[in-house]
């Protein structure tokens, strides 16, 4: 667990690098990757239950420039807004500008996912350096 912590770790440094419109478009691939391993339903709507301002914090960005580029995903058609929810409507357009890739987060397989939505823990094998985590 501590190297995936750590590989997650590296990922969001290398992030915070990057503009803010990559940012937060990297930050909700991410969201959308982990409902995806947790087999949501409908995973690329979800309701934003964390305000603007903890992006923020997350992002270390400034809430209005939060706000900004939120409206700026929008109106590029890589999310939607509404009342609180946000769509993407296009899960793979959005990694590719992100240069997202999920990897860094060693979630489970669709496959190997318990069909009861929750993520089981995977005993850490040597052979294929692979772990993955609950979420």
């Amino acid at each position: 667990m501590t190297l995936v912590e750590l590989g997650i770790a590296q990922r969001w440094l290398v992030n915070a690098g990057r503009d803010a419109e990559r940012q937060i478009a990297h930050l909700l691939c991410e969201i959308v990757a982990r409902l995806r391993a947790v087999r949501c339903q409908e995973c690329e709507t979800f309701a934003t239950a964390i305000r603007q301002t903890v992006i923020a914090e997350i992002t270390a960005i400034s809430l209005v420039h939060v706000n900004r580029v939120l409206h700026a995903l929008q109106a590029a058609d890589r999310i939607k807004l509404v009342k609180g929810v946000i769509t993407v409507p296009d899960p793979g357009r959005l990694a590719a500008y992100a240069d997202f890739d999920p990897g860094y987060l060693h979630l489970p397989d669709q496959d190997e996912a318990p069909q009861l939505g929750l993520c089981r823990l995977r005993e850490p094998s040597f052979l294929d350096g692979r772990n993955s985590v609950a979420l």
